[in-house]
């Protein structure tokens, strides 16, 4: 759940970028098919730029790298000491409650619908069902293939009501809304989820009320049916009501020429705001952020190592001399292992870590990087500090890795090479 909240913020960042972008040059152009297009990719965008392995938004925490060979990650080697860090638990557990309250909220509203159109009077009309409802204060709406309203609106206004919500069912607006909801559940935090919404749901209407107007109704009776319709209770999510929007905006817009031209060519900004976004969430305190997120887990003991080895990719280069062996391994290219695995190697680092009493008096924390080999025969050898806090804290990392018992050896084209690796110990008070 830590890694899910992590890309919740890298993917958060993206999309308010795309979202201000959007609002200060594009939201008042009257072309709804193109502003469409728009808001779905910055959409597209927030969900999979920070997915992308060429972008590396979640800073790693270490790297191990074999000798005059392609290096591969180790990720996320963390030794908190002196703190239980019980705060960035609560903070997880919220942040969880929040996509659990609102999912059981669309799920209610999804059950609800299914509720309402059961209800009604089902008749059939070529692509569409339509549900007639007897005296409900619900306003027109549609979703899938189902067009709702109260018998009253299909007596008085049928066709154009009709015509508008075909106009819904037939542009797929419904997925739409799925999406920007599942959205709001993910980052239910982020203004800008809520936001965006909001401007899709009323470009949906701006292109409803479009395709009214262009099957030929007047446009002065149609706007007055709105208004008429603006009192009706609205359906709250998963599908397009006739009163959505704001009607003197819609008004608006149906009143005003469609943009064309250059003014089209603002739609460029959203590149900008995108790598404006990625230069955000890959500066050294955004990034730390996210990677401390991505760390915290759910519940936490007063020291924690937490980590992953992802997967690694095949090695194709040729071990430097230093690196070869005659020994063979049938698991082939491999980076080498602490005895027992990962786990064994952090309950060892706990077990070892003593926080030296003069950085606790001088409050010193931070994190310390360790560079060392392993051998050919697994053995660990020259520990040297790459990134120091302090005498006493860079001198306790290096005794514990010195103190590592030997390593299975990395492996390459079948033979033990020399590895260099690098872990970073991560000291903290409360």
């Amino acid at each position: 759940m830590s890694n899910i909240a992590a890309y919740s913020l890298s993917s958060g960042i993206f999309l308010l970028a795309g979202y201000l972008a959007y609002k200060w040059l594009l939201s008042t152009e009257n072309q709804p098919g193109l502003n469409r297009i728009l808001l779905l990719t910055i959409y597209f965008a927030a969900i999979v730029l920070p997915l992308l392995p060429a972008i590396d938004l979640v800073a790693h925490h270490g790297v191990g790298q074999m000798a005059g060979i392609a290096p591969e990650q180790l990720q996320g080697h963390i030794i908190e000491a002196g703190s239980t860090t019980r705060w960035k638990s609560a903070i997880l557990w919220i942040y969880m409650a929040g996509v659990a309250a609102i999912l059981l909220f669309i799920i209610g509203a999804f059950i609800r619908l299914l509720g309402i159109i059961r209800g009604g009077r089902h008749i059939k009309s070529g692509s569409y069902t339509l549900i007639l409802l007897a005296d409900s204060p619900l306003a027109p709406f549609s979703w899938l293939r189902y067009i709702v309203m109260p018998l009253k609106d299909y007596n008085e206004s049928g066709p154009a009501i009709i015509t508008h919500e075909q106009a819904h069912l037939r542009l797929g607006h419904w997925a739409d809304l799925l999406m920007a909801d599942a959205i709001c559940a993910l980052m239910w935090y982020n203004p800008a989820s809520w936001l965006m919404r909001r401007e899709l749901r009323n470009i949906h209407e701006y292109q409803a009320d479009r395709a009214v107007l262009r099957a030929g109704a007047d446009a002065r009776q149609y706007q007055i049916l709105l208004i008429k319709k603006a009192a009706g209770q609205r359906f709250p999510s998963l599908a397009n009501s006739l009163n959505h929007s704001k009607l003197k905006k819609r008004i608006t817009m149906m009143c005003t020429n469609s943009t064309r031209g250059a003014r089209r060519l603002r739609a460029l900004v959203l590149g900008p705001a995108m790598l404006a976004a990625l230069a955000v969430v890959n500066i050294p305190a955004v990034a730390s952020v996210l990677t401390d997120v991505s760390n915290v887990p759910l519940s936490e003991p007063s020291a924690v190592i937490s980590g992953k080895v992802t997967k690694k990719s095949p090695v194709s280069q040729t071990p430097t001399p230093q690196a070869q062996s005659s020994e063979a391994d049938p698991a082939g290219d491999r980076l080498p292992m602490f005895p027992g695995g990962e786990e064994a190697m952090f309950r060892f680092m706990i077990t070892e870590l003593e926080y030296p009493a003069e950085a606790k008096e001088a409050r010193q924390q931070g994190r310390v990087e360790v560079q060392f080999t392993v051998g050919t025969d697994g053995k660990v050898s020259n520990p040297t500090v790459v990134r120091s806090v302090c005498e006493s804290l860079d001198r306790e990392a290096v005794r514990i890795v010195s103190s590592m018992p030997a390593w299975t050896p990395g492996y390459s084209d079948g033979k033990a090479v020399a590895c260099t690796m690098l872990i970073p110990v991560q000291f903290k008070l409360d």
